[in-house]
């Protein structure tokens, strides 16, 4: 009978009885909407900027390991025309004037040591049995390009 139902276990026979509001404090109402809002932009504004600084510290660290392989390069290219000889060797003759052969490949005056990088030379007459030796090196590899220059007196052994 609809009457006569006995009250749950779970739930007290006079609900009103239970039930005491508790008064809740100024502070317990949570926060609005306004105050996530804002929260959730400085949060984002935060990200964004830790985002952008990973951009220019991976861009630097690229630049700075491109330019210590280009100056790394250079040396070794350096290294090795000073071994050779001022008579016998088609990479230590004066470079022909009119040639811009730090700016484009010139036949004897360039090489490709590894994949992205280009060392290209230029040779000069120096002062009393010497050469002055000028080495470019490119590296186009990763995200910074670098480009290094390297110059040095050559005498004659």
């Amino acid at each position: 009978m609809p009457g006569n139902a006995e009250p749950s276990p779970l739930r007290p026979a006079d609900a009103s009885l239970s039930r005491h509001p508790r008064p809740t404090l100024r502070g317990e109402a949570g926060f609005s909407l306004a105050e996530v809002l804002i929260a959730m932009v400085v949060a984002v504004t935060g990200l964004l900027s830790l985002g952008q600084l990973l951009v220019v510290t991976t861009r630097a660290e690229s630049g700075a390991r491109n330019g210590a392989l280009a100056a790394r390069m250079g040396q070794d290219k350096l290294d090795d025309l000073m071994k050779q000889d001022f008579d016998t060797s088609a990479s230590l003759q004066i470079t022909p004037v009119g040639t811009n052969s730090l700016g484009a490949n010139a036949a004897n005056y360039f090489d490709s040591p590894a994949t992205g990088v280009t060392r290209r030379w230029t040779v000069q007459q120096g002062p009393a049995g010497t050469r002055i030796l000028t080495v470019r090196v490119l590296v186009a590899s990763g995200i910074a390009a670098r480009t290094v220059d390297l110059t040095t007196l050559v005498r004659r052994w």
